[in-house]
């Protein structure tokens, strides 16, 4: 098993479509792992989920972009968010800031303030 990461990690030129293949096959496991953790340990906030998927997939769609040299409308617009991703994240700040405010807003208008929680 330590052989195929080393074989990996190799910097000779030999196996270079395998070398990539494994390097793929790597990230694309550790990205599972961490979305499986992610879902386990978030599955309560499912905001923050959606947003870490939103951001990831932006970004991942760029580096495809980028590497392939796609053109047209969609991917013109994946790299203008990617240019932009400062302003992306201030939207993603005022969704947030919206989304606490309308819960707010129905929090107090259903006056669930006022209910006297009892102890059993």
């Amino acid at each position: 098993m330590l052989g195929i990461f080393v074989d990996i990690f190799s910097d000779r030129s030999t196996g270079l479509r395998g070398k990539v293949i494994g390097l793929y096959a790597l990230l694309l496991g550790l990205n599972a792992v961490a979305w499986i953790w992610a879902l386990g340990s978030f599955h309560d906030h499912p905001v923050l989920l959606g947003t870490a998927l939103l951001v990831g997939s932006i970004e991942a769609l760029g580096l495809v972009s980028d590497k392939l040299n796609l053109q047209g409308g969609f991917w013109d617009f994946i790299g203008a968010l990617n240019d932009n991703f400062g302003t992306v994240g201030y939207l993603i700040i005022g969704v947030f800031a919206a989304s606490w405010l309308i819960s707010s807003l129905i929090y107090r208008l259903n006056r669930f303030d006022e209910i006297e929680a009892r102890s059993n």
